[in-house]
């Protein structure tokens, strides 16, 4: 299952290409990017408390995978930017939840099994997307990129159809609850989880446009889609050790470690990005992401799923990608296109760089906060209750 999913999402990191094949520039490029994002912070969260809500990520997951295929359908077909732009944000509605959406109904039918973990299945996803990354770049190169899409029709409607003989086991009652229950606002009077959704906010922040625009980066360096697609495969295959291993590394290192490692590696990367001046150099920045993604991606699920209740864990991990990567997709990509625009492409890397060490080091900083500030209210509960 998590192969096949991702094997067909392997496509995403060619939608920006195609945009740039329809001579966009880097500003109305930026601003269709930013508008999707825009869709996804309201399709996330709906989704997850729908999920929540009939308790059920599978049966959601279905309809919205189902849904986000047929948009590709439609955006075969046009080559208005105006449509395209459209028909992207309408795909992005059903898409930007089924990511999500699978990593929860993993986690739960992983939970309380000791022989399987999150990381020894999302591994193969790594695997499918590697591959058809490489074979989408090599079929893309010298031609049209809209020769990839036949490939990912089929490997979309497997991925519906196997979903439909997966089961699904969830780990709280079974009992489908109110709108009134579910209390999604609970979780914003959790400093931990405010906090997380902060952190990665900025941290995805200049992240997303560096993703965005990578294929304006490799051009520049003077390389092609072969070397890009080459370089998102190899930067998936360095992810299955991270997702293999993931659980003895939650054991030894816990969430919080995990996170700091995988942002500090993003960091890295900004540098790397902003010095590159050869395909070479490009390529090398880009395999951090391998272990950079997979570390942040294990340690994310994990901590938001042990600090949230039961009731709420989808509609939790959709509100971290919806508030946290989602809004600062459209500050990123917006933003990313006028400083490229105006600054040149180098300048999204060096701010993204200052802005990301800026970020880890008040994350850091926000745990020994919370415990002051908490020994404080103790001191003052102590104190009004003597007086008393």
């Amino acid at each position: 299952m998590q192969f096949m999913f991702w094997a067909a999402f392997g496509i995403s990191p060619f939608i920006v290409v195609l945009l740039r094949e329809e001579n966009l520039s880097s500003v109305t490029t930026g601003l269709i990017l930013a508008v999707n994002a825009f869709v996804g912070i309201i399709g996330q969260p709906v989704w997850g408390m729908a999920s929540d809500w009939i308790k059920s990520s599978k049966k959601i997951f279905i309809f919205c995978m189902s849904a986000c295929t047929v948009t590709y359908i439609f955006l075969t077909f046009t080559r208005s930017p105006l449509y395209m732009g459209i028909i992207l944000a309408v795909d992005t509605l059903f898409r930007s939840a089924c990511a999500p959406l699978l990593d929860v109904w993993t986690l739960s039918g992983c939970a309380g099994d000791e022989n399987i973990s999150y990381g020894s299945l999302r591994l193969w996803g790594s695997i499918g997307f590697a591959l058809t990354v490489l074979l989408f770049g090599i079929i893309s190169e010298g031609r049209s990129v809209r020769a990839i899409f036949p490939f990912y029709f089929v490997l979309a409607a497997i991925t519906i159809i196997l979903s439909l003989f997966v089961g699904y086991e969830n780990t709280s009652s079974l009992r489908r609850i109110s709108l009134k229950e579910l209390k999604p606002g609970q979780l914003f009077s959790n400093y931990h989880y405010v906090t997380f959704i902060i952190f990665i906010f900025f941290l995805a922040m200049p992240n997303a446009p560096a993703g965005s625009f990578l294929p304006d980066l490799v051009a520049d360096v003077g390389g092609d889609m072969g070397q890009y697609g080459l370089m998102h495969s190899i930067k998936a295959f360095l992810e299955v050790p991270f997702f293999f291993f993931g659980k003895k590394i939650l054991e030894k290192f816990g969430s919080i470690r995990i996170v700091i490692a995988g942002a500090c590696i993003y960091a890295i990367q900004m540098l790397l990005f902003a010095t590159s001046a050869t395909p070479a150099q490009v390529i090398s920045a880009q395999l951090l992401l391998g272990p950079a993604y997979s570390l942040l991606l294990v340690g994310n699920l994990e901590y938001v799923y042990k600090i949230v209740p039961d009731n709420l864990k989808a509609t939790a991990q959709t509100f971290v990608n919806a508030f946290g990567y989602g809004l600062s997709s459209i500050v990123g990509n917006y933003g990313g296109g006028f400083l490229i625009a105006y600054a040149g492409l180098r300048s999204v890397y060096w701010i993204g760089l200052a802005t990301d060490l800026a970020v880890i080091i008040l994350f850091i900083l926000s745990f020994p906060l919370y415990r002051h500030f908490k020994a404080a209210g103790k001191k003052l509960l102590i104190a009004g209750g003597s007086n008393n």
